[in-house]
């Protein structure tokens, strides 16, 4: 199955340790970020395995201290990053949330501070506000609900002319915030818009240019032949640049044609094995045949009893 490139942007421009130091300050609300250390951000990935045995994969861990006093206190960001709107999130990071304690109890250690944040820059309007609003809409029961708070940085309600200066400081983070934005907007304008950043951006480092040009080919969805037409009539844009974006552009059609290829490959395999597991071949055979894992085709052969 092809990454999502939503997660896969947010995932790599987020990992970077100035970015996020610089969004949380910007972004955290006043009383939070006055007892914050941005100077001790570290990123702890975590995996966490629930009873049913599914991997529950957050997006980002975020680790940080407070200024407080003299003893600081860690405190954990938990990221989850969202480009669909999703009305059981809060039943996933409190899953989560478990997890994570249930671990430190485990080990012996005094159960982490944990703040859910939620990044989101969806199509639907965020509605959701506390968990109890979904359990019951009954006022007298809602005290005795679970409720989590959490933060929400909606990209729909950032204004990057109203946004601290930091943001305008760090043009990686501002252009990648301009793009998720824009995700699943993207007319002519928008094109030309982000376009217009990227050229004026003048990044020095190649692979911050194509971390952000990948992302923009896959939400644009343009051709080679009308992304051309847009640089070269509607935008100046810089030789070096354009140059840049012209190379990616035949680099990720091409990966797109091999990507293509395999899933094809991929698909027919699956065919075969179901054909051969219907005519009672061992799984162990059905899986030199085809070259698909034993647990593939073992799970293709429960699908087909089911």
């Amino acid at each position: 199955m092809k990454p999502n490139p939503h997660d896969q942007f947010f995932l790599k421009t987020f990992s970077d340790q100035n970015n996020m130091t610089v969004f949380l300050k910007d972004s955290l609300p006043e009383k939070l970020s006055r007892i914050i250390d941005f100077t001790n951000i570290e990123f702890e990935p975590d995996t966490h395995i629930d009873s049913n045995l599914h991997k529950n994969i957050t997006d980002l861990v975020v680790k940080t201290k407070t200024t407080t006093d003299k003893n600081p206190v860690d405190i954990y960001f938990l990221f989850e990053h969202k480009s669909q709107y999703d009305n059981n999130i809060l039943f996933q990071i409190l899953r989560y949330m478990i997890n994570i304690w249930e671990k430190d109890i485990k080990d012996k250690n005094k159960p982490r501070i944990i703040i859910p944040f939620i990044f989101y820059h969806g199509k639907r309007k965020w509605k959701l506000k506390k968990l109890s609003d979904i359990l019951t809409g009954v006022e007298e029961l809602k005290e005795w609900m679970i409720d989590i708070p959490y933060l929400l940085f909606d990209t729909a309600k950032w204004d990057p002319e109203k946004s601290p200066k930091d943001f305008g400081d760090e043009m990686r983070l501002r252009i990648s915030l301009e793009m998720m934005k824009r995700a699943f907007y993207m007319n002519k304008a928008n094109t030309i818009y982000l376009i217009s950043l990227v050229n004026d951006s003048r990044f020095k480092d190649d692979d911050v240019i194509e971390h952000i040009l990948r992302y923009f080919f896959e939400i644009s969805g343009l051709e080679k032949e009308e992304f051309m037409s847009i640089i070269r009539n509607d935008i100046n844009v810089d030789r070096d640049v354009e140059v840049k974006m012209i190379s990616l552009a035949d680099r990720l059609r091409q990966e797109g044609k091999q990507e293509g290829k395999q899933e094809g490959a991929f698909l027919k395999a699956v065919e075969t094995c179901k054909r051969l597991l219907l005519m009672g071949v061992n799984p162990s055979v059905v899986s030199n045949a085809t070259e698909l894992p034993i647990e593939k085709v073992l799970e293709i052969q429960k699908s087909l009893t089911n």
